[in-house]
């Protein structure tokens, strides 16, 4: 296997115009033996998960693992440069169709398998990769809708604070949802905050150099690459349209599906969707499913895998990597936690509402568990 990294930057055709995608490798040309796909929130696109690949990719390299591992990012309709169709709701069916199209039409070389028949003959099947999806927020709740529609192609499913249970929505929000007056609420929080203020929403702790500059790399590529226009009016449709507080039957239905190995992680101080009121949510379902763990980053706010970058890789590691789903889920989430050190909360750098969520976890005797 080659050890430097490829990186294929190109676009597909869909149904509803054409989906840019970023694929990388060490190997894009040998056959694929497992792919991880990440699908964002609502207003992110593709370069968000930029630094998260880097560090997955250096987990894989430093563990001389053998399989060849492609990392699959794009841009949903709307965001980004894929198209931004204008005609159609930008609700979970788009969105779930186009990311089915893209796994489907990126020609991937498939794995070859050895197969041993009755007279004992070997020969060599094509068989398909092994799947993973990790979807972010709004992307987490794409990612249950795919995996509940298609769940014989996915293999694992990883949420990062998804969507898709009940919460009550900030007030004002419903406002959002009269078109007119939708475009000109978003555009204008939009277009009057500053870099400085759009990385300050998602992160808990500022004086962290090191991520302020990721946080910031992917601001100014989003806006570099995000048509304003389309941005504005994606957002208002997929806010109207797209079910985020509202996909508990998919959740339950997922957790019926015992071949997949499920993953949710929150950040302890997520305020977009806050953990208090849909983790426990998440958690009650999918608790009871023989294959799923869960974990809580301590002083991380809504996109914890950019302040916790390192910590976040090793938890997708060790998960994929767990041969052994026995025990409670008390015991496989151990297993996923492992070699990742536990934070102890900075009492310095909480508002009002972060004490109330730090008390909500940590006087909860099961979710306490999760916390590192």
């Amino acid at each position: 296997m080659m050890n430097s990294e490829q990186q294929r930057d190109s676009f597909l055709t869909t149904k509803h115009g054409k989906t840019r995608y970023i694929l990388n490798s060490t190997n894009l040309e040998a056959p694929t033996d497992h792919l991880i796909v990440f699908v964002c929130g609502i207003s992110s696109h593709s370069y968000s998960f930029h630094f998260l690949v880097k560090a997955l990719m250096k987990q894989w390299t430093s563990s001389s693992s053998s399989q060849n591992i492609k990392y699959l990012r794009y841009d949903k309709y709307g965001r980004g440069k894929s198209s931004n169709p204008t005609d159609i709701l930008h609700d979970g069916d788009l969105f779930v169709e186009q990311l089915y199209e893209l796994i489907d039409g990126i020609e991937l070389k498939p794995r070859q398998q050895q197969n041993n028949n009755n007279n004992n003959n070997t020969s060599t099947l094509s068989a398909k990769p092994r799947i993973t999806i990790i979807g972010f927020s709004m992307g987490g709740a794409i990612s249950t809708l795919f995996a509940s529609k298609y769940s014989d192609l996915v293999d694992d499913l990883i949420l990062f604070s998804p969507a898709g249970a009940k919460w009550k929505l900030p007030f004002g929000s419903s406002l959002v949802k009269v078109s007119w007056l939708g475009s000109i609420i978003y555009g204008a929080l939009h277009n009057a905050s500053t870099t400085e203020q759009k990385i300050a929403t998602g992160l808990f702790d500022l004086n962290n150099e090191l991520v302020k500059e990721r946080m910031k790399f992917a601001v100014e590529m989003k806006e570099k690459e995000d048509d304003s226009n389309s941005q504005i009016s994606s957002f208002v449709n997929s806010f109207t349209n797209f079910p985020l507080t509202a996909i508990e039957d998919k959740i339950q239905y997922i957790g019926t599906k015992y071949h997949m190995k499920i993953m949710v992680i929150w950040a302890l101080f997520d305020v977009t969707v806050p953990g208090d009121e849909c983790f426990p949510t998440y958690f009650n379902i999918l608790g009871q499913h023989p294959k799923s763990r869960f974990a809580i980053l301590n002083n991380t706010r809504h996109m914890f895998y950019m302040e916790r970058e390192e910590d976040t890789a090793k938890l997708i590691y060790n998960f994929l990597n767990d041969p052994n789903d026995d025990g409670d889920v008390f015991e496989r989430s151990s297993r996923a936690l492992q070699n990742i050190q536990p934070q102890p909360s900075n009492e310095k750098l909480m508002s009002n509402s972060d004490k109330i969520k730090l008390t909500c976890f940590t006087e909860h005797q099961e979710f306490k568990k999760f916390i590192v």
